[in-house]
């Protein structure tokens, strides 16, 4: 019998992620990112971030929350400006200029999603150069401050081994306390991905998309899980909206073409890993070459496969089966000649 299981997200992510696609069509273009601590590597909580037009008319302002994400949504294509604003904290302030213009699907669905992340910068006038303090600002959440006190709590405690399991109960209370708690439900689901526990990591991650449609990090650890699983179906429908939310993601576009690969869609999985491997030019990633060498060999193109496993090698010059790949790649150019 059917591990009911197995089936558990399947129509529900289909229908999210159609929800996902068709955002865009109702005027729900957005503007989403991070703002970390360039010093510490850290997500900066609380600090105001402003949505301009290319006329320098504020058009909106929020502040971002416990992990540092902020989200500008319901907007029109066209030019806008994001800055973040230093006032009442040690970092130097800091925009940059996005442009939403729309990226085809299919013939006709069109989606205008921009994502920008900011590292901040202290301010040497403010502060000393080994100042590694965090802004100081007023805390305003929509999410209960015991919830958020908890997530916090849970945050520190993750960073640690032997209190990482603590860390899960604290992102457990914050989602009790507030069980429409985004980046707790997220960040949860992540955390059982991370333990290899995807049957557990479900039903968060599947709640973290019902909550957020434009999850990137939510579909994309679905996809990991559903791959685990063995349920490839809902893996490429997971990757596929991930590729979507966020087209400039080389790690995304790579699991997808995989997974298409797997399959048995050859023609659409190599136009998913030729873009993955431009988008890689100037920083070549081995995976990518690895999936195309597949892809090619699975395909009867064993000039090409052989090719891009001796890319492979020049990237990643000592792999565990380096005999094997070595072995393959005379294989192949034998079958060539």
């Amino acid at each position: 019998m059917t591990n009911p299981k197995n089936h558990l997200f399947s129509v529900f992510l289909f229908s999210i992620f159609l929800s996902s696609i068709c955002i865009a069509q109702q005027n729900r273009n957005s503007i989403t990112g991070m703002v970390y601590d360039s010093t510490n590597n850290r997500p900066v909580s609380d600090i105001y971030v402003e949505l301009a037009n290319d006329v320098y008319s504020t058009l909106g302002r929020k502040k971002t929350d416990a992990s540092g994400r902020f989200a500008f949504t319901g907007l029109a294509s066209g030019n806008y400006k994001i800055k973040v604003l230093a006032f009442g904290t040690n970092f130097q302030e800091e925009s940059k200029d996005v442009d939403i213009s729309g990226i085809k699907i299919g013939n006709s669905t069109t989606l205008d999603n921009a994502m920008v992340d900011f590292y901040l910068r202290y301010d040497k006038r403010k502060v000393g150069f080994s100042d590694q303090g965090s802004p100081s600002s007023i805390f305003l959440q929509e999410v209960p401050i015991s919830a958020q006190e908890f997530y916090k709590k849970a945050i520190t405690q993750l960073k640690t081994p032997l209190e990482s399991d603590l860390g899960m109960d604290s992102l457990k209370k914050a989602i009790l306390l507030y069980p429409d708690y985004y980046d707790a439900t997220l960040r949860l689901g992540v955390e059982y991905v991370n333990r290899n526990n995807f049957y557990d990591a479900i039903p968060y991650l599947i709640k973290a998309i019902t909550i957020n449609k434009r999850s990137f990090l939510g579909f994309l650890s679905i996809g990991v899980s559903a791959f685990n699983l063995k349920q490839f179906n809902e893996s490429e429908k997971a990757f596929q909206a991930a590729t979507v939310i966020n087209p400039n993601s080389d790690y995304a576009i790579t699991q997808y073409g995989m997974i298409l690969r797997i399959l048995g869609k050859f023609k659409d999985s190599e136009i998913a890993l030729l873009k993955a491997k431009a988008l890689t030019k100037s920083n070549p990633k081995s995976e990518v070459h690895w999936q195309l060498a597949l892809l090619y060999e699975k395909t009867g193109r064993n000039k090409e496969a052989a090719d891009e496993l001796e890319v492979f090698l020049i990237i990643k010059p000592s792999p565990k089966d380096l005999l094997r790949i070595k072995d393959l790649i005379l294989s192949l150019r034998k079958k060539v000649k």
